[in-house]
C-alpha cells in the first residue's frame, strides 16, 4: 500500500489538468513513484474524456464516472483510494514543489493523522499572504479538538486542497447519500475519518499557491445552503465542533455578503447569483443571532455605500498588515495609496470581466452555428 493517494476530481476541463500533469505530476510521480498513486476521476462528456485519457500519463490511474455531481465525484475519489493518507486536489491547482516535497516529509513519518498545508496568494493590493494557521500550536500533541477551539470561525477542510488526510472509509458512502449535491461534501467526509484526539501538524512552507478567479460559475447562496449543511451534519458528529457551530455558520454568512459586495464592486463575475441580496437578507434572518445586526445593515445599505464600506474596510486591513510605521501620517499615506491600488485592481477586473462575457458570447454563437 501507498503513503499517499493524489486524488483529483474533474469535469470538462481538458487544459487545467494537463497543466497540472506537466506542472506537477509527472515531476511528482519521476521523484515519488514508489510511495505516492495518482486518481483521476472523471465526469467529462465523451469527448473530453477521451482525450483525458489518451494524454494522461499511464502511471496515473484514470476512472471514468458517468454519475454526475460534484459530491458524487469526490465520493468516488475516496473510496477508489488505497493508501495510508489522501489528499484531495483541484484540477487546476497550483503545486509548490519545495511545499510538497515538505509534505512527503511528513506523510512518510506517517505520525500525524490530519496535515494541514498552508497556502499562498496574492491580495487584492498584490501583497503575498501565506495562510499557515497561526492560531494553532506548532507541537506533536496538537489534536483535532485543539484546532476546532482555537479559531471558531475557521472550517477545516472547506477549501479542497488545504489538508492531508489519514484515510478511513468508513463513512464516505454514508455521507454521500446523505449529501448527493453538497458542493462541500469533503468537509464531513473528511471529519468522519478523525477523532477529537486525532493529531495533527501544519507545515510551515506553503504547499498550495492559491489564484482568486475572477468568475465564478456557482450560486453563492447554493453554496452558503451547502456549507451549513455541511456545518450542521459535523456538529451532529462532534460535540466540540457543535459548541461554536454558529459562529462558523456566521462565518459563512460574511463570506456569501462579501462574494455579493465584490460583484456589486465589479472584482468578481457571478454569472449564477444576479439578485442574491435579498436572499441573503432572508437567509440572515433565518440564523438570525443578536451578534448578526452589522450583516442585515451593510446588506440593507444602497449597493455603492456596502461597497465603499468594502473598500474601507479592505484598505484599513491592508494597512493594519503591511504598513510597518506607527506614524499616523505615514499610515494615512499608505491608506490612500492602498486605495488607488485597489480602485485601479478595480478597473483591471471588470475590463477582464468584459472581456469574459464577451468571449462566452462568441462561444456560444459559434457553438449555436455548428449545431445548424
Amino acid at each position: 500500500m501507498k503513503a499517499l493517494t493524489i486524488c483529483i476530481p474533474t469535469y470538462n476541463r481538458v487544459e487545467q489538468l494537463q497543466e497540472l500533469q506537466t506542472n506537477f505530476l509527472l515531476v511528482a510521480l519521476e521523484r515519488y513513484a514508489d510511495v505516492i498513486d495518482i486518481l483521476v476521476m472523471d465526469q467529462s462528456s465523451e469527448a473530453m474524456a477521451a482525450l483525458n485519457q489518451r494524454t494522461l500519463d499511464p502511471r496515473i490511474v484514470y476512472c471514468r464516472n458517468t454519475q454526475r455531481g460534484y459530491a458524487s465525484n469526490v465520493s468516488a475519489l475516496l473510496n477508489e483510494a488505497n493508501s495510508t493518507y489522501v489528499w484531495l486536489i483541484s484540477d487546476d491547482d497550483h503545486i509548490l514543489w519545495d511545499g510538497f516535497e515538505a509534505l512527503m516529509l511528513e506523510v512518510t513519518n506517517n505520525q500525524a493523522d490530519c496535515i494541514l498545508l498552508p497556502i499562498k496568494t496574492l491580495t487584492l493590493f498584490d501583497e503575498t499572504f501565506i495562510e499557515n494557521y497561526p492560531f494553532l500550536k506548532r507541537s506533536s500533541t496538537t489534536t483535532l479538538q485543539e484546532l476546532l477551539i482555537r479559531d471558531v470561525s475557521y472550517l477545516p477542510f472547506i477549501l479542497l486542497s488545504d489538508s492531508v488526510i489519514r484515510l478511513d472509509k468508513q463513512h464516505i458512502s454514508n455521507i454521500h447519500q446523505l449529501l448527493p449535491q453538497n458542493v462541500f461534501v469533503q468537509v464531513p467526509i473528511l471529519f468522519s475519518m478523525l477523532q477529537l484526539s486525532s493529531t495533527v501538524s501544519v507545515l510551515t512552507t506553503p504547499v498550495i499557491h492559491y489564484v482568486n478567479d475572477y468568475a465564478m460559475q456557482w450560486k453563492v447562496v447554493a453554496g452558503f445552503d451547502d456549507r451549513v449543511a455541511a456545518i450542521k451534519m459535523v456538529a451532529d458528529q462532534l460535540p466540540s465542533f457543535k459548541a461554536n457551530a454558529d459562529s462558523r455558520i456566521a462565518a459563512a454568512m460574511w463570506g456569501a455578503i462579501t462574494l455579493s459586495v465584490e460583484r456589486d464592486a465589479g472584482l468578481l463575475y457571478l454569472p449564477h447569483s444576479e439578485n442574491i441580496r435579498q436572499t441573503l437578507r432572508l437567509r440572515v434572518l433565518r440564523h438570525f443571532k443578536p451578534q448578526h445586526w452589522s450583516m442585515l445593515a451593510v446588506l440593507l445599505l444602497p449597493k455603492f455605500m456596502a461597497v465603499t464600506l468594502y473598500k474601507v474596510i479592505a484598505v484599513g486591513l491592508n494597512v493594519k498588515m503591511n504598513c510597518l510605521s506607527r506614524k499616523y501620517v505615514d499610515r494615512f499615506n499608505f491608506f490612500v495609496r492602498s486605495y488607488g491600488t485597489l480602485n485601479r485592481k478595480i478597473k483591471s477586473r471588470q475590463a477582464q470581466i468584459m472581456q469574459f462575457k464577451n468571449d462566452a458570447i462568441l462561444q456560444a454563437k459559434a457553438e449555436a452555428a455548428e449545431g445548424a
